[in-house]
């Protein structure tokens, strides 16, 4: 038999009582099934340009992921944050206006303010959304 399988017998004695013999029997023991960790659901939608600016403001210190097309016509996948105000000389910032088309994010992998062009925002990801940038 496996020494796990064993039954095991003792015997307690104690002053002024009977020994007593006692035996313990193996149980089987169920080994715990490990839960699959699943990934989290993002949702695709889209949103019309108009809508950007708004729609990026409700995100205001969050981490956000936008895709766009820089100046020199590359792609770019950046992730930062907005809202950011810490690093600003004076605390404001000059670029984004109400009449410019301009955002200012905070880029979390190159630890610095990035202005990002709203006229070329191709995709946005937040709040486990990934938007499609239409119009």
């Amino acid at each position: 038999m496996n020494a796990v399988q064993q039954a095991l017998e003792l015997t307690v004695v104690a002053p002024g009582f009977q020994p007593t013999s006692v035996t313990l029997q193996p149980v089987a023991v169920e080994t715990p099934i490990k839960a699959k960790k699943t990934k989290p659901v993002i949702v695709e939608t889209s949103l019309h340009r108009v809508n950007l600016r708004d729609y990026l403001f409700q995100q205001d210190g969050k981490i956000v992921g936008i895709t766009f097309t820089k100046l020199d016509g590359q792609t770019r996948v950046m992730t930062g944050r907005i809202g950011v105000r810490k690093h600003l000389k004076g605390g404001r910032n000059n670029v984004e206006a109400a009449d410019r088309p301009y955002l200012t994010i905070y880029d979390l992998e190159a630890k610095g303010y990035r202005t990002v062009s709203l006229d070329t925002v191709t995709e946005v990801r937040a709040e486990r959304k990934r938007i499609a940038i239409v119009g």
